[in-house]
Parts: structure tokens; sequence; C-alpha cells
């Protein structure tokens, strides 16, 4: 005869080894699920940046596209964008500097996102010892790059860089999109990368600065369209009447 005692400390010896082994294996598929998801989404993310990306590229040029083929004065057309990360800048003017007057009429950009080289410029540091890249660096020291304050209280001028009249698209992005640190040309975008501390920057940039004035709201000034659910509609309009100017003004607002 079984003692009946024995057989149900078997059975309560067998459940609860079934149950310390499930919790085991849980955990152990927990910490593998863990680590595929820390090696999987930093992957998933990359595809997701640079297909963002690629989209963006292709909407930078659909924006050129609609500029070059405007025609006569008073003509507009509304293309659609969508910006799902990142930003979108109608860069009407340039950024400050200060200056003695006259302001320097030589090309200088005050705030270079990679070596000046890569954009055809000398390297040169201001009174403060700040970087920035021009034609040649002038031979009074007497220039300031992002003053703090108004130019005025330096007894100088204040003066605008040559980084205008630009539809700049930037983002944070896990893809290293092009080759850091080099300006690259796809088609009409310069594409530009820059390597941060866990990410990376990329820059999308149409440059007009030889070809047109571009406004905002049919004014000099800058707008940072900010990313959307929803597409934006922007216009584009010719609004050069009578060609006063040796470059054609396009005016650019949210529709």
């Amino acid at each position: 005869m079984v003692n009946r005692k024995i057989v149900r400390g078997r059975k309560r010896y067998s459940l609860g080894q079934v149950w310390i082994e499930t919790v085991i294996y849980t955990l152990i598929a927990f910490v593998m699920m863990g680590l595929i998801l820390s090696y999987a989404k930093p992957k998933i993310e990359e595809i997701q940046d640079n297909a963002l990306l690629k989209q963006s590229t292709e909407m930078l040029k659909e924006i050129d596209s609609t500029i070059l083929t405007m025609g006569a004065a008073g003509n507009q057309r509304t293309p659609e964008v969508t910006i799902k990360k990142g930003s979108l800048t109608i860069k009407s003017v340039g950024d400050e500097y200060c200056f003695r007057n006259p302001c320097l009429t030589t090309k200088i950009i005050t705030n270079p996102s990679s070596d000046c080289s890569s954009l055809d410029l000398t390297s040169c540091t201001d009174s403060n010892n700040k970087p920035y890249c021009a034609d040649a660096c002038p031979q009074s020291t007497n220039i300031i790059i992002n003053p703090t304050t108004a130019c005025s209280s330096f007894g100088l001028s204040s003066c605008t860089d040559s980084n205008s009249d630009k539809i700049i698209f930037e983002m944070d992005s896990k893809n290293i999109y092009s080759e850091p640190g080099r300006i690259i040309n796809d088609g009409s975008v310069k594409v530009e990368t820059v390597k941060k501390s866990g990410f990376n920057t990329v820059t999308l940039t149409l440059d007009y600065s030889e070809k047109y004035n571009i406004q905002f709201n049919g004014m000099e000034e800058s707008k940072v369209i900010s990313k959307s659910s929803t597409p934006y509609n922007l216009i584009i309009a010719n609004s050069d009447p009578v060609l006063s100017t040796d470059k054609m003004i396009m005016n650019i607002k949210l529709g």
C-alpha cells in the first residue's frame, strides 16, 4: 500500500519544480528578447531615418523644380511638403555679425557646419577667437561673430553674412546619410552629414544665393517649419513684377 503522504509530497515537489522552471524560462525569454531589441531597435531607427531623409531629399527636389519652372511674374504654385521629423527653414536673411563700416562685401559664413575648405573658403577667427569662414580673412581684427549684444555697443555696424536665400532641411538621424564632414551634391540638393555623440545631424540645402532673392511672407525674414502629422502647403510665387533687382524675387508662405 502506497503511503499517501509520500505521494502528496511528490506532487507538491513536482508542481513547485515546474513553477520554478517556468519562471526561469520566462526570465531567459525576456533577457533574449531584450538582447534582440537592443540590437534591432537602432537598426530599425537607422532604416526609418534613411527612408525619411530620402523622402526629404525628393521633397526639396520638387520644391526646386517648382521654383525653376515658375515662369513669369505673378505665377504661383502650391507644392505639398511633409515633415515627419526634423525641420524645414526658409532662410531669407543671413546670420548677424559685427564689423566696422562698411560691412564686408566678400563672402563670409559665420556658422559653418563643416570645415571651411569644404565650402572653398578660408578659415578665420574673430576678435574673440571664434572661427568663421571667408573668401579672405580681413586685415582688421574688428569683427565679432555671433554677437551677444547689439553691435553698436562695440562701436561696430551690424552686418549679415552670405548664409541667406536658402531652403534648408535639417534632421538628427541614427543613419549616416552621407560621408561625414563632406558636402556632396544629390542633383540640386547639397547633402552634409555631421557626426555627433550618439547621432548624426544631416543637412539638406537648396542654395539660391546666386540665383533668387528668397522671401517669406513678402519680407526678408526667415521661417522655421517644424514637424507635423499633417502635410503643409507652400505657396511659392514669382513676386518680382519689374525685375528691379539682379535676382528674381521668390516669395514663399504657408497656405
